[in-house]
């Protein structure tokens, strides 16, 4: 079924679920005072606050019944096998998963272990992001910056864990081009 046969499912649902619990008081429903009848005197007729209800409703209705459906969590955007970046300008790792209830995203080392933020070097993000920053070469290290992670996501329903991702930060390179004498004697 989908979301639209739901969504009027829910209304139909609503509507009777109504009619059945209120015998009187139906001004809200006619928008016109209780004359004996269901619908005081004026059969067919619908207030404008049901009107609105029912927009409302309609509206709200598909993130109500996405949240009764529970779900595993899945990637949207898997981290790539390897990435490669300078310490001039840092980089980051993105993992993007999706389920329900929301799952949390956590992110290992190469042992297995939760990595954790190390000031200045490594910020593990709590939107499944892990960046490098940009560093001097002195504060290079090889547990961090050579190093391998895996993006693992879980809730109540399941729990799923990415490939493994081969961090490289390298420093750039400069390339020294020879001297020719016959150029330098103008």
């Amino acid at each position: 079924m989908d979301n639209t046969s739901r969504n009027a499912e829910y209304i139909r649902v609503a509507w009777h679920s109504y009619l059945n619990q209120h015998n009187s008081g139906d001004e809200w429903l006619t928008g016109f005072a209780d004359s004996g009848h269901r619908d005081g005197g004026r059969r067919g007729v619908y207030g404008p606050n049901f009107i609105l209800f029912l927009i409302v409703f309609y509206f709200v209705c598909p993130g109500c019944n996405a949240s009764y459906e529970m779900q595993g969590p899945s990637f949207v955007s898997e981290p790539p096998s390897r990435v490669e970046f300078t310490n001039v300008n840092g980089g980051r790792v993105d993992c993007t998963v999706r389920g329900n209830p929301a799952p949390t995203v956590d992110w290992l080392g190469a042992d297995g272990g939760s990595i954790t933020n190390i000031p200045g070097i490594r910020h593990v993000l709590g939107n499944g992001t892990i960046h490098f920053p940009g560093f001097e070469a002195e504060a290079f290290r090889q547990d961090v910056h050579w190093a391998i992670y895996k993006c693992s996501a879980a809730n109540s329903v399941g729990a799923v864990v990415s490939r493994d991702v081969t961090v490289r930060a390298g420093m750039p390179t400069v390339k020294l081009l020879p001297r020719y004498p016959a150029l330098s004697k103008r």
